[in-house]
Parts: C-alpha cells; structure tokens; sequence
C-alpha cells in the first residue's frame, strides 16, 4: 500500500500504473480471503483505468475477472457471470478467440455454469477451451490437462 500512496502522489490517482497498483494490492487480499477489501480496490482500479489503448483494454478484462473470482469465492453466480463476460467480450476482441487468456476466461465462465449445475453449458465451455489450449499451448501444458480435469469431473 506503500507503493500505492507513493504513486498516487508522483503520477496522480488516473494514472494507468495506479489500477495496476491497485489490482496487485487487491490480489494480496484475496488470496487472503478478505474479498471485500479486494473487490473495493479491484473497483477502484476499474475507475482509475479510463484510457482505450490495447495494453490497458486487457489490464481492465484482467480486473473483471479478479472481480468475477471474488465474486464466484462468495457465490454471488450472476454478479461472476457478469465480470466474466464482459472480459471475455474485452479479451476476445483485443486477443482473439484461440488466445490461452481466452481460454482461460472460458474455463472460468464455465466454472460457474458448473456452480448453478448447468453441466451442459459448462461442458460446452470446457471443450472450447480445451481446444483452444490445446492449439495455443500443447496438450502437455498444466492448463490444458486442468481443463481435461473438469471435463472428466
């Protein structure tokens, strides 16, 4: 949090090093367990990150899918959906569809479809992610056979 108020004072609070700042801060915090902390400074950071170029387009879907953990972690299914959608949305069209990234949102949606027992749309979310690893990363990678975990489960 040191590094926090030292940037907000140089650069200012919009500047785009302070939504990463934040964000960091907010993952210490969540993997603490202490989600609302993490989803106070992961909103923050969404407020600070206004600008449109691409680097900053995927920091935000990065942010939204922290968001949409956090969300999943206090089984809150439609405010996660919602996270993971929009950073699919933001992923796919900077990334591309077959973008491990993508894949990974994909599994994280799923996820959820999986947590409500929608098992139909979840499979359906899995093996397109697993395809997409597969081409992306070989099916010798730790996120492809975690993918092939959840489908066999």
């Amino acid at each position: 949090e040191y590094a926090q108020k030292v940037t907000e004072s140089t650069l200012g609070k919009k500047h785009p090093s302070m939504a990463m700042i934040l964000v960091c801060i907010g993952n210490v915090h969540e993997k603490r367990n202490n989600y609302q902390h993490a989803m106070q400074l992961y909103k923050q950071s969404l407020q600070t990150d206004q600008m449109e170029d691409s680097s900053l387009k995927l920091q935000r879907a990065l942010t939204l899918e922290h968001i949409g953990n956090v969300h999943t972690e206090l089984e809150e299914y439609d405010m996660a959906m919602k996270a993971y959608t929009d950073a699919l949305a933001t992923k796919e069209g900077t990334l591309g569809k077959d973008h491990p990234s993508v894949a990974r949102t994909l599994v994280c949606v799923g996820n959820v479809h999986a947590l409500r027992n929608d098992h139909e749309n979840a499979m359906q979310l899995f093996e397109e992610a697993k395809k997409s690893q597969e081409a992306s990363l070989g099916s010798e990678h730790v996120d492809f056979a975690t993918t092939l975990n959840k489908i066999a489960m």
